[in-house]
């Protein structure tokens, strides 16, 4: 549960097609997840999450799946770990 936000290790300029990205996971299990940027359009998406756990724990916003990754203090739900970009728990 909670509200993440969407992280890149791109550089800045890449970011602004994302840069307002924010996930938030409710406790009844319902999510909102807006999309979008300063140089583009925005979108919203609402629906049900769920939990998985195991030795690849995950994240399911209807049918897809987040890896969930701990690193440090940072909870991250991974979006490409290869690109470098998640989002992640705010405090």
């Amino acid at each position: 549960m909670g509200d993440y936000v969407y992280n890149s290790q791109a550089s800045e300029e890449k970011m602004t097609g994302h840069n307002l990205d924010h996930l938030v996971l409710q406790a009844d299990g319902t999510y909102d997840l807006v999309q979008g940027g300063s140089n583009g359009p925005m979108s919203e998406k609402k629906g049900q999450w769920s939990f998985h756990a195991g030795e690849s724990s995950e994240v399911v916003l209807d049918h897809a799946g987040y890896p969930v990754q701990i690193k440090g203090n940072e909870i991250r739900l991974l979006i490409n770990d290869d690109l470098g970009i998640w989002y992640a728990k705010t405090k």
